[in-house]
């Protein structure tokens, strides 16, 4: 999904599509902002899925 939102960033900016019609048929508008930033900071490499993995958990015991 995170591809195709970056090709409508470039559609969005050309006039070809409306936000309101971007996140009715890919995304909601918060994952659509959220998307937005990360391309403008990152590029492309932004849009690429992350961990959703915790980096700490506090009731993990040591490996021994």
């Amino acid at each position: 999904m995170e591809q195709k939102l970056a090709a409508v960033f470039a559609d969005v900016a050309g006039s070809r599509a409306t936000i309101t019609l971007v996140c009715a048929s890919w995304a909601s508008r918060d994952t659509y902002y959220r998307c937005q930033r990360r391309f403008a900071a990152e590029g492309m490499t932004g849009l690429l899925p992350r961990s959703r993995a915790p980096k700490t958990s506090p009731t993990r015991t040591a490996n021994r």
